[in-house]
């Protein structure tokens, strides 16, 4: 009888053999050739890849996830550490651990040397972050300012005749270090016939250094003292009507303190319609009620009703407009509280890249009618002027997120001197790309 020679396989000819025999179903016996690969070397990032696709087809997941980490150990070129770790986030994807599937796509995005990989990252890191029901943001920022503490630009008033100088009434240097954190669940499954209902936890944090001329000019004032904290717990539920109109409803509950101190506790409810006016236009209608029970001064509590529109615009080179408008009016049996106001904005991020950097831009002008006179005959009358230009690096991007840049000027023209105040500031952040 005839029999067939063996035939020895260089370890090139093997991996080939084996991709060949994953190609045509042949997975177990794939499966054995990748086993002696590894027998050879058990480093071989190759083969390791290879294995990843045999026990994913098999159904051995969790060695399919041990394989694929060690893949990413072992990659000597950009092209295997992104297959190893694009490979890892589909895996754990399918035991539905999404957050860590997030986690190595930006990983795989970092890894990558082709824009091509760059994109497909991107776009499986979206389609995951839609299979996730946590999600989360956070950002952190480093703010110098000549005026943390809103100080006037004068500290000198008059009530009548009388005039009163403040001597702590002046602006502080120094630098505002911010971190908020939001997380949120979805609760049970997401449907387009009842939406989409989530809970989730808002913190809001910010403390304060002093420079060494503040702490000269006002001994008294201590960086402590200017802190603010915010903890909110809010539940909301979205849908999507048959004409693709997107309505939201929030009921929020919360608390903050000011200079480690509890300030107030916080109930609010918002509504959102949003309304598609085609591929590039899209209205927003917007209504809240909220009220403050202050925990240091009850005189101080209160209850604000605003309504609000938005407008964004897609331009023709990409730049996204926003035009925004809202009214509000707080009553409160306080005369420093009680208040109309109206504001206007607009915004344009998106633009074209400015020596390297991508530019965002928002202004806002604010009209404050207080309902009593409390400094003078006339009630106190503020006009403000925000204005805000951020820059954000690419070039230095990590895993999907890049330093940011911006200066901010703020401006309170006041009928009451008191209240009239001037500040600039730089803030360092960073922001994810996608």
């Amino acid at each position: 009888p005839l029999r067939a020679e063996p035939q020895r396989l260089t370890l090139t000819q093997a991996r080939d053999y084996a991709a060949q025999l994953l190609a045509a179903d042949e997975t177990r016996a794939a499966h054995a050739v990748i086993k002696g690969l590894l027998t050879a070397n058990p480093r071989d990032p190759t083969a390791l890849l290879l294995l990843v696709q045999a026990e994913r087809r098999l159904g051995n997941l969790a060695a399919a996830e041990t394989a694929a980490r060690q893949a990413h150990r072992e990659a000597r070129s950009p092209t295997e550490a992104f297959a190893a770790a694009f490979s890892l986030s589909q895996i754990l994807a399918q035991q539905k651990k999404f957050t860590q599937s997030q986690f190595w796509l930006r990983r795989a995005r970092q890894d990558s040397d082709r824009p091509d990989y760059d994109a497909l990252a991107e776009d499986r890191h979206r389609k995951i972050t839609q299979l996730n029901p946590w999600r989360s943001e956070f950002r952190f920022w480093l703010s110098p300012s000549d005026n943390i503490n809103g100080g006037p630009t004068t500290n000198t008033f008059a009530i009548g005749t009388l005039v009163f100088i403040n001597p702590a009434a002046v602006p502080a240097s120094g630098v505002e270090y911010g971190l908020r954190f939001a997380t949120s669940r979805r609760l049970g499954p997401l449907t387009p016939e009842r939406g989409e209902t989530r809970l989730g936890l808002r913190l809001l944090g910010t403390r304060y250094s002093l420079t060494d001329a503040t702490k000269a000019a006002l001994p008294g004032l201590s960086a402590a003292s200017l802190s603010y904290s915010l903890l909110e717990a809010e539940i909301d539920h979205s849908w999507t009507s048959a004409s693709g109109a997107r309505s939201y409803g929030a009921l929020t509950l919360g608390r903050d303190e000011s200079g480690g101190a509890p300030l107030s506790n916080i109930a609010r409810i918002t509504l959102r319609h949003d309304l598609p006016a085609g591929p590039q236009r899209a209205y927003s209608l917007t209504a809240d009620l909220e009220r403050r029970s202050r925990l240091d001064q009850s005189l101080r509590s209160s209850t604000t009703l605003g309504l609000g529109g938005e407008l964004r615009q897609r331009l023709a080179n990409g730049t996204l407009l926003r035009l925004s408008a809202r009214l509000s009016d707080t009553n409160s049996a306080s005369n420093e509280i009680a208040q109309q106001a109206a504001e206007v904005g607009v915004s344009l991020s998106g633009l074209p890249s400015f020596f390297g950097t991508d530019p965002s831009l928002s202004l806002a002008y604010q009209l404050r009618d207080y309902d009593i006179a409390r400094y003078g005959p006339d009630p106190r009358r503020d006009r403000q002027l925000r204005l805000s230009v951020d820059f954000a690096l690419p070039k230095f991007d990590y895993m999907g997120f890049s330093p940011t840049l911006g200066l901010t000027f703020k401006q309170t023209k006041s009928n009451v001197p008191l209240f009239t105040t001037q500040e600039t500031g730089i803030s360092l952040g960073f922001r994810s790309n996608f």
